[in-house]
Parts: structure tokens; sequence; C-alpha cells
């Protein structure tokens, strides 16, 4: 046969084949109402059953706390609208009920969602839109046309309301969005343009998931376009991090299904088209490890996966091909097939101390011998656990790519390397690993993996209702506000895994959202680290500006004043000369956002700043000993006012450049001051006042004497309230002063000891705590009962401290255990702790959790409490 006619006969055949292909794919084209959906679609639902789907996203109490997110509650308002649209016209209805429809969301031009919603049609496919004119609450539309590559779109408005849609009829499609563009964009798609289904990752997804069941519906997720989305969220430091979400699985395609608990997910995923050495594609093999003990149960990410490839994936990443071929001597020869690399939960924004790794080996003396060049020292113990200090560098930083501290920390345990980058995490790692605080052990977590497969290749899994700092931490700042609202449903979906599994040319995909429509926060440690030397002043909880965080501050008995971070790092130290004498005050002198803390000791008044510097002019020194805690007292936006009481009976005002105050400079013959100096506005003007051994003083701005309360004893306890401040004396007698300077006397119990004066049931109205036998007491000021409850042993002191509008109290005693009440004279949850009467509390999430500080000797003590 000549080459000639070899040719042709090929020839002949591709144009055949190709024609035949080309039919068959324009018939596909205009068979499936996919085609007109855009391939730059975040997210889309693909609904079989419209009227099930409707009841459960407006009826089920999951889809109700989903719709506080922008992406479901634009479903909501969109799909609602759309069905609402179609109910007026009963073929478009027969086809909404029988018909598929898809909802696919899409971001235009910012941040805001809006739904493109397409519709098979069968009963309607003929329909005249020019006629279809729905009324709409009793309101008819004002209609306006325009054409796009030749087909006719409508746009509907509304007189006097905000609805307004556009829709179209294309290929036998209804095509309809309240934005317009979208519109044009699904004709695009049917035409000419670059529809889902041309995407090969997303057919094979969408083939297994329809083949698999049938679901009332499917949601299918482009992970690239979902990650560009995020990104318009975050800061511009974690844009690369959001980024990989590129690399991981193009596509992903769930059934989900909405349990009482939760929902469950099972469908599939496609990593075609990704080219990163990084991809889910990359891993196969044998399964990953499920857990470990030292994973702790304070855990917010845990990503478990299979590396039988990892090693290769890492060692073409090092280009230096000396640090290849180290890569391969110290580590190839013993590492495991399975990693778990984790972050626990982080209360301020340093997420790297937070991190840890987890390497399995199979040969755990091989591996000591190999790593021996990495260990710095091995002296470190902690629980009879020997700790190892590593070199980062050799460790980690060459694999990773990330800029690590200079020394990360080690230890072995059930034959894998323990690794984390800060000693807090790597004690809170042995107590998980040698107590009952390991996530394996934990009930919560036990409960959910219930619902989810125990075999997998690569696992993520998350712990939402302790990742809002972690999240929060990606979100640009002007995005936080409009987001803060979304963040207490980290609470109600408080978990949640997915689960990759190989299965030839796409993975299986499990996984669990659990949900609780009314949360139970839990109590619980959070962190305890130990000072060099006691703590004796403090805690005290302020605001650090550079930080943005909130922050502990301690003295120590060498004097050193201490800035502890939310997570229990310290952050920096400071020489002082003295005792603090009571609280630390947080101001902002120069009215810029900047943070300072005021304080004094017996010699000076101390200005600092966020980061731990004496201000300039400070600290200032006075000839004479102060004897008690500065008072900082506000007025307008920028005056403040400090006084200070000394040793030779007189009061020293300051304004807060250092200069003395008129009438107070000094204050003669205020005797021994037991209290700082405080201010009543009466008829709008500030009342000056303070306590001694025998009487209350009440002055004028000037100095002037106004008022003399005789006290009977000495001072136990004072509040100050939004209209009035109140006294009692040892003997729980109480004096009550108004606004309007005037004074209620109420006769005490007679009761000897420590008394404190508080608002307990929140109602304005002022209360009495105490001691009496073996009983701890809470009254009215009047005498009333609110409860008795009996005592532990070896009582040492009432406690109260308040965090904004919340007041907690209770006793401590000399076995070091702090008991907090509620109003009803019950313990709060996981109460009595470790802890002392130094402690304070102070808000730590925008879900309303409280952090409680303590501490006992040179031990600084946090707990999560409700």
């Amino acid at each position: 046969m000549s080459k000639t006619k070899l040719w042709g006969i090929i020839g002949g055949s591709a144009v055949l084949v190709f024609f035949t292909v080309y039919l068959l794919f324009y018939n596909k084209r205009n068979e499936t109402v996919l085609n007109a959906m855009p391939n730059d679609v975040l997210c889309f639902f693909d609904i079989k059953k419209a009227n099930d789907f409707s009841i459960a996203l407006n009826q089920n109490e999951i889809f109700a706390a989903l719709r506080q997110t922008s992406m479901i509650g634009a479903l909501h308002a969109d799909f609602n609208l759309y069905a609402g649209v179609l109910s007026t016209n009963p073929e478009l209805l027969s086809d909404l009920l029988n018909s598929r429809v898809v909802a696919g969301a899409f971001t235009t031009g910012n941040t805001n969602i809006d739904y493109l919603i397409l519709l098979q049609l069968d009963e309607a496919a003929k329909l005249n839109l020019k006629n279809f004119k729905p009324v709409i609450n009793q309101l008819s539309p004002e209609v306006n046309t325009h054409t796009f590559e030749r087909a006719l779109i409508y746009e509907l408005s509304y007189k006097g309301s905000d609805t307004a849609f556009s829709f179209a009829l294309e290929n036998g499609i209804f095509i309809f969005s309240t934005t317009s563009v979208l519109v044009e964009n699904a004709i695009l798609q049917l035409k000419k343009g670059n529809p889902v289904t041309e995407n090969e990752a997303f057919q094979d997804v969408f083939e297994q998931l329809n083949s698999a069941t049938n679901n009332d519906y499917g949601f299918y997720i482009n992970t690239a376009q979902m990650a560009d989305y995020f990104s318009m969220f975050s800061t511009n430091d974690k844009y690369a991090s959001i980024m990989q979400m590129k690399d991981y699985v193009s596509w992903i395609g769930l059934h989900p299904e909405l349990k009482t608990n939760g929902i469950a997910l099972n469908g599939y995923a496609s990593a075609k088209g990704q080219q990163s050495t990084l991809s889910l594609g990359q891993y196969t093999g044998q399964y990953a490890i499920d857990m470990h003990p030292a994973v702790p149960d304070n855990v917010a990410v845990l990503y478990r996966i299979n590396t039988s490839q990892l090693s290769e994936n890492f060692a073409t990443k090092l280009k230096d091909e000396r640090m290849n071929r180290e890569f391969f001597d110290y580590w190839s020869p013993w590492m495991g097939e399975s990693l778990i690399v984790g972050m626990s939960e982080t209360l301020d924004g340093n997420l790297g101390k937070r991190a840890f790794v987890i390497v399995p080996t199979v040969d755990m003396q091989l591996a000591k011998n190999k790593l021996k060049y990495a260990v710095i020292s091995d002296t470190l113990n902690y629980k009879g656990v020997a700790v190892s200090s590593l070199n980062c560098f050799e460790m980690a930083e060459k694999l990773s790519g990330m800029q690590l501290p200079e020394m990360c920390f080690g230890f072995w345990q059930n034959d894998a390397l323990v690794i984390a980058f800060d000693y807090l995490q790597i004690t809170n790692m042995i107590d998980a690993a040698t107590g009952n605080r390991s996530l394996s052990s934990n009930v919560k977590y036990v409960d959910f993996k219930k619902e989810i497969s125990a075999s997998f290749n690569t696992s993520i899994y998350l712990d939402l209702a302790k990742s809002e700092k972690i999240l929060t931490g990606f979100i640009a700042d002007k995005h936080l506000d409009s987001l803060s609202a979304n963040l207490q449903l980290l609470q109600q979906f408080s978990q949640l895994e997915l689960q990759f599994t190989q299965n030839k040319n796409v993975y299986l995909v499990n996984g669990f959202v659990h949900f609780e429509n009314n949360p139970q926060k839990s109590s619980g440690s959070l962190w305890k680290i130990n000072l060099d030397a006691p703590v004796q002043s403090g805690p005290f909880c302020v605001y650090n500006d550079v930080s943005r965080q909130h922050c502990v501050l301690v003295q120590d008995t060498t004097d050193k004043l201490i800035q502890i971070s939310l997570n229990g790092d310290v952050q920096w130290k400071l020489d002082l000369e003295g005792k603090i004498l009571g609280a630390i005050h947080e101001v902002d002198f120069y009215n810029n956002d900047k943070t300072q803390y005021v304080f004094n000791t017996q010699n000076a008044i101390y200005l600092v700043d966020a980061q731990g510097e004496a201000v300039e002019g400070f600290p200032i020194t006075l000839t004479t000993p102060i004897n008690n805690a500065i008072a900082v007292i506000k007025e307008g936006k920028e005056n403040y006012k400090m006084f200070v009481a000394c040793e030779n009976g007189n009061i020293y005002g300051y304004y807060k450049d250092g200069k003395p105050i008129g009438g107070w400079n000094p204050l003669k013959g205020a005797g021994k001051v037991t209290s700082p100096v405080f201010a009543i506005t009466s008829t709008g003007k500030q009342t000056l006042g303070f306590i001694n051994e025998k009487s209350i003083q009440l002055k004028k701005e000037n100095g002037n004497s106004l008022q003399s309360i005789p006290l009977k004893a000495g001072l136990a306890d004072m509040i100050q309230m939004a209209d009035k401040i109140a006294i009692i004396d040892e003997l729980g007698n109480i004096v009550v002063i108004d606004s309007l300077l005037q004074v209620q006397s109420i006769a005490g119990n007679g009761n000897i000891g420590k008394q404190l004066v508080l608002d307990i049931q929140q109602d304005d109205t002022l209360d009495i705590i105490y001691f009496e036998d073996e009983y701890f007491k809470a009254n009215t000021i009047l005498g009333n009962s609110i409860f008795v409850t009996e005592t532990a042993l070896a009582v040492d002191a009432p406690v109260k401290f308040t965090d904004g509008l919340n007041t907690y109290f209770g006793y401590s005693n000399l076995d070091n255990r702090l008991f907090l009440f509620r109003a009803d004279g019950q313990l709060i949850n996981g109460f009595p702790i470790e802890g002392s009467a130094n402690s304070t509390v102070k808000t730590i999430s925008s879900n309303g959790d409280k952090m409680l500080i303590t501490v006992i000797g040179n031990a600084v003590l946090a707990y999560r409490i409700l």
C-alpha cells in the first residue's frame, strides 16, 4: 500500500473521529445544565430535588446557623427569590420541582457573593419570556432588555423595593441571577466559553459522585477560585499560605448529609492539573497513622499524612547537592511513612511557637544515632522525660524553607520523634503523653471520631472552637469587624475533619462537621510557666498596642516586671526598684492609640510603654516614701491626674506631664491613707476622696475639704459603681456615698474578719461576701441572705475580681485551691482549680471566653473559665 493511500486512510479516519467526537460533545453541551456554569465558580450546589433543598435551606437548624455567613446567606436570599419568581408560572414551577437546578457562588469584583442559578427546562422549554412579568408582593415589575451574544436578557426591578433580577432562556436552560453579568457569563459558556464541564478534574469528580449515589443535592468546591476568594480577606503575609490551597486539590465534590449532630461528608477529590510537589496527588501508599499520644487535647489544627513519597518531594526542593545528600543520609534511613503536623490553640498572634511535628521511625535507635549531629544539649528533663535542645536549621529549616528559631526541642515517645519550637509547647505535649491530656483520650474527640473513617492517606482535623486567633490572624484588619459576627459559629461548628484516600485517578473524601445549636463551653487549663523567682505583685492583665493583644504583667521578688503573652510566652523583663504597690493602670497619655502602664513602688512613679521601655521623664522620684497605690483619674479625652499618698501624711497630685496639681502640691494632713484616691462626679464637678485610719475624706478639686465621714473600724473593702461608691469596714459597717454626696450608713452584722462588697446578682445593688464559722456566705447590704455554702478546709480569704461588667467571687484556701461561685452559690464549672487569691480575669475571644490568670509561688497559671 502506498504511503499516499495510507495517509489518506489515516486522515479520513481522523476526520471521521473528529466529527463524531464533536457531535457527541456538542450534544452533550446542550443536554446538561452544567454547561452554562462558568469555570471560575467558587462552589455550587447541584440540586436534584429543589423542594426538599428549599425546605432544608429554610428550616434546618444547621442551615439556619450557616445563613450567618455571606456564602449561605446569599444563597438563602437568592434561592428564595428565584423560587418565588418561578412559582408565579405553573410551567416554570413544575420544572423547578422536577428538574435539575444548579446554584453557583461568585464574587463580583468585591468580597460579596452573588449566585447564578440554572434550571434545566422541560415543561417550559418553549416558554415566551416576553410575557413573563412575575408579580411579587403585589408589585408589578419594570422590565428592561438587552442583547448579549444574540441572546435576549430580561432585567426586572420593582419600584419601591430592593428586588431586582435578570434572566434569560438559552439552549433550553433558564438562567437567573440578581447580577446581570452572571447571566451574560452563563450565556457565554453555552455558546463558546469554558464551563466547568470542560475541566478535567471536575469531570472526574462529577462522574464519580453522580455514579455513587442519588442524594438530594451535591456540593462542589473549586479550590483554586476559593483560594482567590479567601485571599481577598487575608493579610499580605498570609497571602502565600492561602494560595497554597491551589496546590492541594483542584476540585472536591461532596454529598452532605445533615444529621442532628452535624454534617456527614462523602465524596471525591481530584488533583489533576496541579504541578506542585506538595499536591495531594503525590501522596500514595499505606494509610497514615491515626493519632499519637503526644498530640495535646488543646490542638487546633492537625494534619496527618502518609509520607511514602515525602522524602523524594522534600529532597527535590534541596537545590544544593550536599544538602540533598545530607537529607538522605540523616533522615531518610529511619523516617516512617507517616507524619503528623499540628498547632495547639494560640491566644495571641505567635502561631509558630504552638506548632509541632511528630515523625514516626522505623528504627528509633538508628534515628537517635543519625540525629546526634543536631543535638545541642540533652540535659533538660520534664516529668522524667528527657528533652533535647536541637538545632532548628539542621532539623527542619532546610526542609521547610521557613525561617525558624535557632533552637527547637524534642523528645522520643512511642517510637517517634516529637519536635516543637517552644519549650512551653514541648512541656504541653509531654503532659499530653504522660498524663490524661492527649487528644486521643479526650471524650469529646472520641465521640467525634465515631463519625469518621479509621483509615486514610491524608487527614486535616480542625478544632474550630480553639481556632479563633489562628483564623483571625489570616484576616486583614479592614475585614475583621465585618467577619467578627461569624466567629461565634466556630463554637457551633466546633470540629471538622476531612480525610482523603487514594482511589485510582481520584481520592475518596470522608469527613464530618460537628454541630451544636447551643454549644457548651468547657473550662480547663491553658498553660503554666515557672519564673526564676516567686511572684510578689500581680497578675495584671493589660493591652499591648504593639502586639495588639492583651498580656499579663507580674513582678517577681527580684523586683523584675515581666510581661507574658496570653500564650504564656515571656516577652520582656524590666528591672524596678522596689515592690509595685496596688494596681497597674493602662493609659494613653499622648492620645495617639499607644498604650503605657502607670504604677508605683515605695520609691517612684513609673510610666512604661508596651515594649517595656521607660517613657521620657519617668520614673518620678519623691523625697518621701510612698505608702499607697497610685490613683490615675481621667478627665475628658486627654487629661490625666495622678495621686500618691506618702508616709509623711501628705498626698501629692501630678498631671500626666509630671507637673504638680494645684491644691495637691501636696495636700497636707491626710494621715495614714489606706486607699487610693477616688473620684465622684457630683453636679457636674469632680469630687475627690480618700480613706485614712479614722474617716472618709471628701475634697474639692482644689483640695479644699467638703466632708469627713467617720469609720468605726479599718477599711476592709470598697467598690465604685456608676452612681455610687461603697466602703465596708472590718466589722461589716457600710457607708454608701451617691453622686449627690448623700451618705447612707448601714450597721454591720458584728462579724469580724475579711469582708468584701460587690454586686453578686448584677442588679445594681450592693452585696457582701464573708466567712462565718465553717460557712461562706453572701448577703445583701440589708442583711438578706443570698446563699450559704460550706467552706473547704484551710480557708484563706474571700476574693473578687472583675472583667468589664462581670464580677467573679469566691475564696482561696491555704492548699492553693481557688473556688469561684455563681450567684446562686454553686461552684462555677471546673472549680476548684490550682490557684490563689492573687488572680485576675480577662475576656480572650469574641465568643466571650474568659481567661483566669493566677499565681502560686514562682508559677503563673492560666485557665479558660465559663
